[in-house]
């Protein structure tokens, strides 16, 4: 029997971390960025009520959640566009501006997705040089062509963590052709506080040949619901919506990303780890002993810290759980409650006029 035949595209799989370890539950997949802190609480509230009307399809165009990036932002609503998560941005990013044999610069060290929409749609990938595990602008504009495309960069990068300054991106921008695209990925700029650091939406908002892209995946910790934007010129983002899929954010997802946006006091920052107590032989290791088969005083401590507000700190906390194993289950949720307690407590003082609190408090 003749049967349609598809097109078969040499690319390698986009491989998740792993999510069972054993019989150990509610495990956070740091490898992935996964939020050991969950979502807002504002966000659980709104997403138990029951009266959301799940029979009804929700907003194509997203416009209340677009409202709220641009208040929040300070950005133009008309140049918004919204994805089931920042995936599907790449995804129509490359759709709309890549043929055959089109070439697509992506740093040594990225995220896969760049290169796997990419050749998908035949487009060549082309690796350029880091330098100690940051992208140099040198060796970009090395690796173009006649033929590239798009450059994709993260910035700060993924998985190396390291950045580019404002005044390299700008650099970058000025040394590329101005049919090049430049798609900057700021899905950790949130973590950032360096001063020579500035956000790509910060720099370029006025670009006709960059595109921003963000995520609620990370900070938000939305990672489950799927959601995303991007922003680029009118005419960009006019073209995107043309090839975008008509209810491709679902009604969940957009309710959850508006409370995210408006809960303040919910956004810190903060690293989980481990302190090894015993040490495992590799044949241990290779056997994948888990902390709850070792013996109680073995076991790893845990521990985590953190700063809030994340872009006006005012708290630093540090929280060690003594043989507590994973710094994301046993340390982040005691962080999490403190820094809240702190953050109520510093709102209480402030409309009291910095009065006397009772011990309660």
């Amino acid at each position: 029997m003749t049967v349609p035949k598809f097109k078969i595209i040499k690319i390698e799989a986009y491989k998740p971390g792993k999510s069972n370890i054993g019989k150990i539950k509610n495990i956070t997949k740091l490898s992935a960025n996964e939020s050991a802190l969950g979502i807002s609480p504002k966000v659980k509230k709104v997403l138990n009520i029951k009266n959301i009307n799940l029979s009804r399809y929700p907003d194509g165009g997203a416009k209340l959640l677009k409202r709220e990036i641009s208040k929040k932002f300070k950005c133009d609503f008309s140049k918004i566009i919204c994805g089931a998560g920042s995936d599907e941005i790449i995804q129509m990013i490359c759709q709309l501006y890549l043929k055959p044999q089109d070439e697509v610069i992506v740093p040594q060290y990225s995220f896969l997705m760049y290169r796997i929409y990419a050749k998908i749609v035949g487009a060549k990938i082309v690796f350029s040089k880091e330098k100690n595990f940051k992208v140099s602008v040198s060796e970009i504009i090395k690796k173009v062509t006649k033929k590239t495309k798009i450059v994709f960069i993260a910035n700060p990068n993924n998985p190396t963590g390291t950045y580019l300054e404002k005044r390299e991106l700008i650099e970058l921008r000025k040394k590329l052709r101005n049919n090049i695209l430049l798609v900057l990925d700021d899905a950790y700029f949130e973590y950032m506080q360096n001063k020579n650091y500035k956000s790509s939406l910060d720099l370029f908002k006025n670009k006709e040949n960059v595109i921003t892209i963000r995520t609620f995946s990370k900070i938000y910790g939305l990672a489950s619901l799927r959601i995303g934007w991007g922003y680029a010129s009118k005419k960009i983002i006019k073209a995107m919506n043309s090839i975008k899929p008509p209810f491709n954010v679902n009604q969940l997802a957009q309710i959850a990303a508006i409370e995210s946006l408006k809960d303040k006091k919910f956004m810190f920052a903060g690293k989980t780890g481990s302190s090894q107590i015993k040490r495992f032989t590799e044949e241990q290791r290779e056997a994948e002993i888990k902390q709850q088969d070792i013996t109680y005083l073995e076991r790893d401590h845990a521990w985590f810290v953190a700063f809030a507000p994340v872009q006006d700190p005012k708290y630093a906390i540090s929280v060690l759980v003594e043989h507590g194993g994973s710094g994301s289950s046993a340390a982040a949720p005691v962080a999490k409650k403190v820094i809240k307690k702190l953050i109520e407590r510093h709102e209480i003082r402030n409309a009291m006029g910095n009065k006397q609190l009772g011990e309660n408090i």
